[in-house]
C-alpha cells in the first residue's frame, strides 16, 4: 500500500528511529489500560455510557475481552474517560487530537523552513553568529516535528502516549535537537538498517547514537555562544569570535539537507495520512514485528 505522504516502509522505519522505538501496543491493550483506570477511579460503565451517548450494555460490549475495538470507538471511549476524570478532579495530562497533531507538525515544519531561509540570508550577509543561531533553532523545530509525527503515529495506532513526557520533550532544546540528530544519523550512517527496519542494528550502534547526542550538546553550546557576550576562563568572548565561518556554514547547510530528506520521506504527513496508515494491515504487521524485536533488546530509552 502506498499513500501520498511516502511509502509505508519509510514510515515504519521512521517510527523505529524517532525514539529508537518505545513499545508498540495494540488497540486492545490500550483499551484494557483505560478500563483499569476507570475501575481504579471508581467510575462505572454507566458513567462513560452517558458521555458517549450510548448504553451501559454497549460500553460493556466495548470492554469485553472478546471485542476488537475500532480506532474511532477507542477515541470516543478515551474522550469520555478523560472528561469523567477531569470532572472528578483527577489530573489528566494534556492530549492532542490527530487533527491538531497534523496542523501542529505542519506549522512547525513551515516555521523551521522559514528560520532556515532567514539563516541563509544572514549567512550571505556575513552575519554568521546570527545565522548559526537561527539555523540551530530551525533544527530544533525539525526535531519537534519528528516528535509530533511519532506521537501522531501512536495516537492513530491506539498506542499509549506519555503526554506529560511528550510535553516536556517538546519544550526542551536538548531533546528536540537529539531527536533530529538521531534521525540524521540513522538515515545517513545507518541507511541500510533504517531501510530494512533493522532495529537491532540501530540500537547496536551505540557509538553512533552517543556521537549524535554529543553533537547535539555541542550545537547547543555553540548556539549560546552565538547569541551572548560572556566572560569565562578565556576572558571576554563575543559571538563573532566564537562562531567560525565553517560552523555557521555547516549548521545552515545541515538544516537545508535535513529539510530535503524529510520532504523526500513524505514528512510531515498530509492531512488524513495518519488514519490511512493505521488502517494498513501491512503497517500494523510491521509495527508488531518491531515491538517483538524491541522486547528482546535490553536498555532501550525512548526518544534518546
Amino acid at each position: 500500500m502506498v499513500g501520498p505522504g511516502g511509502r509505508i516502509s519509510d514510515w515504519a522505519a521512521s517510527h523505529a528511529v524517532y525514539d529508537i522505538m518505545s513499545s508498540v501496543i495494540s488497540l486492545r491493550d490500550r483499551l484494557n489500560q483505560m478500563v483499569e483506570m476507570r475501575r481504579a477511579e471508581g467510575l462505572s460503565q454507566a458513567d462513560l455510557a452517558a458521555r458517549m451517548s450510548t448504553s451501559q450494555a454497549a460500553v460493556a460490549r466495548i470492554e469485553s475481552t472478546d471485542s476488537d475495538p475500532r480506532l474511532s470507538t477507542l477515541e470516543r471511549y478515551a474522550k469520555a474517560l478523560n472528561d469523567a476524570l477531569r470532572e472528578k478532579g483527577v489530573a489528566v495530562p494534556e492530549t492532542y487530537s490527530l487533527d491538531l497533531i497534523e496542523r501542529f507538525s505542519a506549522a512547525v515544519f513551515a516555521n523551521a523552513s522559514s528560520l532556515y531561509e532567514d539563516a541563509q540570508l544572514l549567512l550571505a550577509a556575513g552575519h554568521r553568529p546570527r545565522a548559526y543561531a537561527l539555523a540551530e533553532l530551525a533544527a530544533e523545530e525539525l526535531g519537534k516535528c519528528l516528535i509530533l509525527i511519532r506521537v501522531g503515529t501512536d495516537v492513530a495506532l491506539g498506542n499509549k502516549v506519555d503526554w506529560k513526557d511528550t510535553t516536556r520533550r517538546l519544550g526542551e532544546h536538548g531533546s528536540k535537537l537529539r531527536v533530529l540528530l538521531l534521525f540524521d544519523w540513522a538515515i545517513t550512517d545507518q541507511a541500510a538498517a533504517y531501510a530494512a527496519h533493522d532495529v537491532e542494528a540501530l540500537v547496536g550502534d551505540g557509538a553512533g547514537r552517543r556521537r549524535a547526542a554529543s553533537e547535539a550538546n555541542e550545537a547547543l553550546l555553540l548556539r549560546e555562544r552565538a547569541l551572548y557576550v560572556e566572560v569565562g576562563p578565556a576572558g571576554l568572548t563575543t559571538p563573532d569570535a566564537s562562531i567560525a565561518p565553517a560552523d555557521a556554514e555547516m549548521m545552515v547547510n545541515a538544516v537545508h539537507s535535513t529539510i530535503g530528506k524529510m520532504k523526500a520521506l513524505g514528512l510531515p504527513p498530509v492531512p488524513g495520512e495518519y488514519k490511512r496508515r493505521a488502517r494498513s494491515v501491512d503497517f500494523r504487521k510491521t509495527a508488531t514485528g518491531l515491538r517483538r524485536t524491541l522486547n528482546r533488546l535490553p536498555g532501550i530509552v525512548p526518544y534518546e
